[in-house]
């Protein structure tokens, strides 16, 4: 099993976030929302899950007073099944309060 941890976004993370984003998406409805670059969310909450130097997950959400939305969850097609998602919403419960 491969070793991974939850953290928070670093800009050097973008292209490897960016192919993490496609490949997830390939095999859903959201297959054809390609981005070249990462969205800015302020305020927000982005998190990477990393195996290694390679982003294997990652949760975007939009902060707004007490509301909130996740803009993208994904978890890279190699690394499915393994409770990537699951610690990538709860890392900060206090920013995360609708999980």
């Amino acid at each position: 099993m491969t070793e991974w941890a939850v953290r928070d976004y670093e800009p050097d993370d973008e292209r490897s976030w960016l192919h993490c984003r496609v490949l997830s998406f390939l095999d859903t409805n959201y297959y054809d929302d390609v981005v070249t670059a990462k969205p800015v969310r302020d305020p927000g909450l982005e998190l990477v899950a990393v195996a290694g130097d390679q982003v294997v997950g990652l949760l975007d959400a939009s902060l707004d007073g007490t509301s909130s939305t996740i803009e993208t969850l994904a978890v890279h097609p190699d690394h499915r099944r393994l409770g990537i998602a699951r610690p990538a919403a709860k890392v900060r419960p206090e920013w995360v309060w609708f999980m």
